[in-house]
């Protein structure tokens, strides 16, 4: 027996549903041989059944076009014909926010990856940050200072005395002092931009 699929009589639009043969189907629904596409495609059931037509004549299946999916602040809809569905495309603020968490994903791999301090570069990753800011603490007290063994990016290790430190502290102020201004530029850059050409151009 051949499938058969289900529709609503009053809209023509296909239910989903499957039968075959003469299965009865309940008040509002009927079904025409073949599969279908139910998100491009319905009954036309404003056909009037010609009047040489056979008993079991069905209304013609036609393209259809859903209602579009609403736009919103971050897309909006087209039909495309090609595929016969609602394709979304970003809207220039969805862009630009794209763009903005690129940049900063950019100035965070920047900011990990190590500072120099003279001919060495000392790592600069969150365990790292956080050994600073304890040996940083532990130099308010001129009293309590020992030199501490630090790690570089090399593998090698590096005993920082109270001068070294200093100069680590500032690189590091440099360092985060240039990357937030780069940081800055760019997220102006962005909100300046007034096409999505000009937001792609944007670039750490």
């Amino acid at each position: 027996m051949k499938l058969r699929s289900v529709y609503n009589t009053t809209t023509g639009l296909f239910t989903g549903g499957r039968c075959s043969g003469t299965l009865l189907l309940p008040d509002g629904v009927a079904s025409v041989e073949g599969e279908f596409d139910p998100l491009s495609q319905r009954v036309d059931v404003s056909s009037q059944k010609p009047a040489d037509a056979p008993d079991d004549w069905t209304p013609p299946v036609i393209d259809y076009q859903p209602p579009a999916p609403a736009n919103d602040a971050w897309q909006t809809w087209a039909w495309d014909a090609g595929i016969k569905r609602w394709v979304s495309s970003p809207t220039l603020a969805a862009i630009k926010r794209d763009r903005r968490q690129i940049m900063a994903a950019a100035w965070d791999e920047a900011r990990r990856a190590g500072v120099a301090v003279g001919t060495k570069v000392a790592p600069t990753d969150a365990d790292a940050w956080t050994r600073y800011l304890a040996i940083q603490a532990m130099a308010t007290d001129a009293s309590a200072w020992v030199d501490v063994p630090i790690q570089l990016l090399d593998g090698s290790f590096e005993l920082l005395t109270k001068p070294k430190a200093g100069a680590l502290w500032t690189a590091l102020k440099d360092m985060e002092r240039t990357l937030l201004a780069r940081l800055r530029a760019r997220v102006e850059s962005i909100a300046a931009a007034t096409t999505a050409a000009e937001v792609s151009a944007i670039v750490w």
